[in-house]
């Protein structure tokens, strides 16, 4: 162990806790990376005999089923502006943030440790949608879990057209 290293890890540890709130500006995917084959309340394929059960992507949710967004995912963002600063002190940015070797073995942890965004239903803002009766609402809405399934067509990259029968759906909160 190096001086440096042995006097920075006796270096007291400051410790101060920064809370915030993040608003959604536009529908959500904090995607858990699985899927759902499940039929959709509301829909219907206009051919005789065809049910809809699509591959839907699922939101991240903690162990009570509240969707959240991770804390790497906040860290990774927060380190992203910080290391796009005019005159950035990337020593600095190292310490605070840590550093990712290429190797995955010499990578060092870093000193700001990030939380999950929670959503907290008492803060939720009534979705853009009216839930009365006889109006429209999103496609399989959860009350409970503040979520509904988004339907979405794939765009064909080299011709940025349409591609045929690629409908694909996405939790959203």
């Amino acid at each position: 162990m190096t001086e440096e290293s042995r006097a920075e890890s006796v270096r007291p540890w400051v410790r101060y806790r920064i809370q915030g709130s993040l608003i959604a500006q536009s529908p959500l995917h904090p995607g858990s990376g699985a899927t759902i084959n499940k039929p959709l309340s509301g829909a219907r394929d206009e051919r005789p005999g065809q049910d809809i059960e699509p591959e839907i992507q699922q939101v991240l949710c903690d162990s009570a089923g509240r969707p959240i967004i991770p804390g790497s995912t906040i860290k990774g963002l927060f380190h992203q502006q910080a290391r796009n600063l005019p005159g950035a002190d990337m020593t600095l940015l190292e310490q605070l943030y840590g550093r990712q070797a290429e190797d995955k073995i010499h990578g060092r942890g870093g000193r700001l440790l990030f939380q999950d965004a929670v959503l907290r239903p008492e803060q939720t803002i009534p979705p853009l949608f009216d839930p009365s009766p006889g109006k429209k609402i999103p496609m399989d809405w959860d009350p409970g879990r503040f979520t509904y399934v988004a339907p979405g067509t794939a765009i064909d990259r080299r011709t940025r057209t349409v591609e045929e029968a690629k409908l694909y759906c996405t939790g959203s909160a």
